[in-house]
């Protein structure tokens, strides 16, 4: 291979790399640590490597991508298909993440495991989105409680969202509720179709709402 094809070579993998690295910055802005890569930049990014002749008295080497990942705090390639640990599900055009694993996890924790995937824990603004997320959870095929977002942890009887700390601005109790049993229900999940107030650290489920 003379100089000047040589030389092109350098530069397409050089533009490829810009290409990808672009590719994975939007990604992570929507996605943290998810990215979905198109085309032949897909193939090269599971592979690892590019093939490439950088100057004319060098041998084929192999250029790996891992370092850019990493640098990027990139944690792995997620599947067009769907998220790990999480079932799908699109309501009035939004997306939302039951997950799947039934785990005794703090609000923070699951809050962080929502913005692992680009989400939060859910809001619910108002009556239609409230009915939305009861039918998804109602036809969820497997036990709760199903966690929302919306606690009054640190300020009793006045609830807010926990991701952004706004206060919460529709509320569907069940009956008798919120009873704070024995002061320790600080969390909210939806419970047949209204909410009800229960401890944060119970085993259950979780609903994300895409941010």
């Amino acid at each position: 291979m003379d100089g000047k094809k040589s030389n092109e070579l350098v530069l397409k993998v050089a533009n490829l790399e810009q290409s990808l690295i672009k590719t994975i910055r939007r990604k992570q802005l929507q996605f943290l640590g998810h990215i979905c890569l198109h085309k032949g930049s897909e193939h090269l990014a599971v592979a690892g490597k590019i093939v490439s002749k950088r100057r004319r008295d060098l041998h084929p080497t192999r250029m790996s991508l891992l370092p850019i990942l990493l640098l990027l705090g990139v944690s792995m390639i997620a599947s067009v298909q769907g998220y790990p640990g999480y079932s799908e599900t699109v309501l009035n055009g939004k997306k939302y993440f039951i997950s799947k694993r039934r785990l005794p996890l703090s609000l923070a924790k699951r809050n962080a495991r929502c913005k692992s995937i680009g989400a939060y824990l859910v809001k619910i603004d108002d009556p239609v989105e409230h009915k939305l997320l009861v039918g998804a959870v109602s036809r969820y095929k497997g036990w709760g409680p199903f966690f929302t977002g919306i606690t009054d942890e640190g300020s009793e009887g006045r609830y807010y969202n926990f991701n952004d700390k706004s206060p919460a601005k529709y509320l569907k109790w069940k009956y008798f509720q919120p009873d704070n049993w024995w002061g320790r229900e600080h969390c909210v999940e939806i419970w047949g179709s209204s909410l009800n107030d229960l401890r944060c650290e119970r085993r259950g489920r979780h609903i994300c709402e895409a941010a």
